[in-house]
């Protein structure tokens, strides 16, 4: 709905950190603090905002076409994809997590993932980069989990 992106971009513009990224303030997408139904991450630089959703799939959508730019799978994941996080290094690159407990990683170039990290033995709740090639999540199995990536070149 461009409506609810449209707030969602104004949202995001707010929310800036002086780093090309946002503050992750723990709201939802069209939520605002209710019921997680949608998780986000966006640069303002590249005018794409990433959005993970219960029906399983990952979105890209550009703030300056108010509609979606990328859709992964039919589902990028068998879940509800509960995390999503750009590299701050790698405008292409962008990590999901899942309630399957899966942790992948994509390249914005292709629909499919570049690679999936060892999965979580419970839901995988959250998932951040650390430096250029490392990442890191968090799952409901109490496990932090902290990978390095061998990432192509550019």
């Amino acid at each position: 709905d461009p409506a609810l992106l449209s707030r969602d971009a104004e949202y995001l513009l707010s929310q800036r950190n002086g780093r090309g990224g946002f503050e992750n303030s723990g709201e939802s997408a069209h939520g605002y603090g209710s019921a997680p139904a949608d998780v986000l991450d966006g640069f303002i630089t590249w005018a794409l905002v990433a959005t993970g959703h219960a029906d399983h799939n990952l979105r890209v959508w550009d703030a300056r076409l108010d509609k979606t730019a990328l859709a992964f799978g039919p589902a990028a994941h068998k879940g509800w994809v509960t995390g999503v996080a750009w590299s701050a290094h790698r405008a292409e690159l962008l990590l999901s997590s899942c309630h399957d407990g899966s942790v992948k990683l994509w390249d914005t170039r292709s629909t499919v993932p570049l690679h999936e990290l060892p999965p979580h033995s419970d839901k995988a709740l959250c998932v951040a980069w650390h430096g250029v090639e490392h990442v890191a999540s968090g799952g409901a199995d109490g496990q932090l989990k902290v990978s390095s990536l061998r990432l192509p070149s550019a």
